[in-house]
């Protein structure tokens, strides 16, 4: 169509819509050639793939049950407030963008073969990993391990399928790496708590001999083995003596109304009350003979209750301590020698099998959109160039 025979148009949407009716042929070629241009352009960018992998939160009891459950079972099951808790989960999320997590994917895997990720500096490799890994945690507190890579410019499908491999083994092997983070630290840790245990455990043992010696040194020197039989014993002894010392005193009262105190039977009741009243008094002041080696005397029971019972409650105490001490000890020493995983997976990361980016349909379809503005434009500045548009004049008053 010539253009000559376009009539002269005011600037306005029906005027640029008439123009662009008359140069659609234009437009339409235009528009072809550019999006051809850019679908072309797609085959040669580096294509980027993405791949995840879900990490089931950590326990947040794990730890709990020891120091915490023993204080709390001393303290008659109050609760000691925040022992035991921890947020591991973003630990977890830390440790994965760390130095140390780059570190160990460089070591296991050839990512240093892929051109896109030679560095000069090795700690440039480090830091792009680094950058190259996202972590998320979600409400329900799984932990989700994000990754993407390109490959290079113009890849054919060798490169393609190694780019797809790689991002899938970079993300396992950081949750690998992670794994193998915590459990040498958690090793370690074992290790610490399993000396420092022993270490206690040695001075607890050295407290309990001396509390068991200074036991055996008491109940050899106050006569006390057990306590509370040998004074329910003495005051039942003493109880019987002093009532039948009560009814011989009573009764020599009635015969010496009755007849001298020289008389055979009054003398008789006499020397049974004196004998009475020395086995009382004996009684009293710990055994009714010297031989016997088990009683204690009566002004003393309090005294010697409480000593005694202060070492019975230290003896036990030390007794139970040893017991947590001991499971302690031997709970660290078999997590010290654990080979257990202590990161679980979810769900691994898989090699993706679509691409994430470029998008051929989204590119198809902002190559076309651009390529339209841009012919309309074109048009509009050349037809305006040719006096085709113009721009209405507001006239004064």
């Amino acid at each position: 169509m010539n253009n000559n025979n376009i009539s002269k148009e005011e600037f306005s949407g029906a005027g640029i819509l008439k123009l662009c009716t008359v140069r659609k042929k234009f437009i339409f070629s235009f528009v072809t050639i550019f999006s051809a241009v850019v679908i072309a352009i797609s085959f040669f960018l580096p294509k980027e793939f993405e791949a995840e992998s879900t990490i089931l939160p950590p326990d947040e009891g794990e730890g709990r049950g020891g120091l915490s459950s023993f204080l709390t079972s001393l303290s008659g099951g109050i609760s000691l407030g925040g022992l035991g808790q921890s947020s591991k989960g973003y630990l977890y999320s830390d440790l994965l963008t760390s130095r140390e997590v780059a570190k160990y994917i460089v070591d296991n895997t050839n990512i240093e073969d892929f051109p896109q990720y030679q560095a000069d500096e090795i700690e440039d490799l480090y830091d792009r990993i680094r950058k190259m890994l996202e972590v998320d945690i979600n409400k329900s507190g799984l932990i989700i391990v994000q990754a993407a890579t390109g490959t290079v410019w113009l890849p054919n499908d060798e490169d393609v399928k190694a780019a797809s491999n790689l991002v899938a083994e970079v993300i396992n092997t950081a949750v690998d790496g992670l794994n193998n983070i915590t459990r040498k630290k958690s090793h370690s840790k074992a290790s610490k708590k399993r000396k420092f245990v022993s270490k206690i455990l040695a001075k607890t043992r050295g407290d309990l001999d001396s509390v068991d010696a200074e036991m055996e040194k008491f109940s050899k020197d106050k006569n006390v083995f057990e306590i509370e039989q040998q004074t329910e014993a003495l005051l039942g002894q003493t109880v019987n003596i002093g009532k039948e010392l009560f009814l011989a005193e009573a009764e020599l009262n009635f015969i010496m109304q009755d007849m001298n105190s020289d008389a055979p039977k009054a003398r008789a009741y006499s020397s049974r009350v004196e004998s009475l009243r020395n086995q009382y008094n004996k009684a009293q002041q710990g055994g009714m003979t010297e031989s016997d080696a088990l009683s204690i005397p009566v002004e003393k029971v309090p005294a010697l209750i409480r000593q005694y019972t202060n070492l019975v409650r230290d003896q036990k105490i030390l007794v139970q301590v040893i017991l947590y001490l001991e499971t302690q000890k031997y709970q660290h020493a078999i997590q010290e020698e654990s080979d257990i995983p202590t990161v679980q997976v979810l769900d691994a990361a898989v090699p993706p099998v679509r691409r994430s980016s470029p998008s051929r349909k989204m590119m198809l379809i902002l190559s076309i959109l651009l390529s339209t503005a841009i012919s309309v434009v074109w048009i509009s500045i050349d037809a305006f160039k040719k006096g085709r548009i113009y721009f209405r004049k507001e006239e004064a008053e």
